[in-house]
């Protein structure tokens, strides 16, 4: 029986299907290519596939520390926000 390349590539299909494992994970794009191009290095594109792995694996980093950064600006700004309103209730004057 001839491989069916465009469903079922030999490469994809040494268990489990790698859309089925990302899935069945809550994996994002960036996670779910990580672990497609880690499984499949050696049976399909070599080194090449590694770099690839780790272009996915820089950009998730990249992005986990941009919403980490976000999420520490926007903690900054309510607490700023919250001093000022317990100040302005108990009569703070901090214009000196």
């Amino acid at each position: 029986m001839d491989e069916d390349k465009i469903k079922h590539p030999n490469h994809y299909t040494k268990g489990i299907e790698m859309w089925d494992y990302a899935y069945s994970h809550g994996m994002s794009f960036f996670e779910g290519n990580i672990i497609k191009y880690v499984t499949r290095w050696r049976h399909k594109n070599g080194i090449e596939d590694l770099h690839k792995a780790k272009q996915y694996l820089d950009k998730l980093i990249e992005q986990e520390l941009k919403e980490d950064q976000d999420w520490w600006d926007q903690k900054a700004k309510m607490e700023a926000t919250e001093n000022e309103t317990v100040d302005m209730l108990y009569g703070v004057d901090n214009e000196q």
